[in-house]
């Protein structure tokens, strides 16, 4: 992955919107199949994403570790 893409989808994740990471993945990284999983599959690895991101904001990265825990979900990817 190219440091570019790297930016590209930390932009992306701080927009919070799991469409807007959909259609990011779908372009830049199609192989992946990212589209086809369930919103909900997509919704949880974007919050694991932005929770395990070292560049993500702080409030940001606490909303994710909240999110995931009070959901039942590990913070791990």
């Amino acid at each position: 992955m190219s440091k570019n893409y790297v930016q590209q989808l930390g932009k992306v994740l701080k927009t919070k919107s799991v469409e807007k990471l959909t259609e990011f993945v779908a372009k830049e990284r199609p192989e992946l199949g990212f589209q086809y999983a369930t919103y909900k599959v997509r919704e949880i690895a974007m919050w694991k994403m932005i929770a395990n991101r070292t560049d993500m904001p702080k409030e940001l990265h606490n909303e994710a570790v909240e999110w995931l825990t009070s959901n039942g979900y590990d913070i791990e990817v």
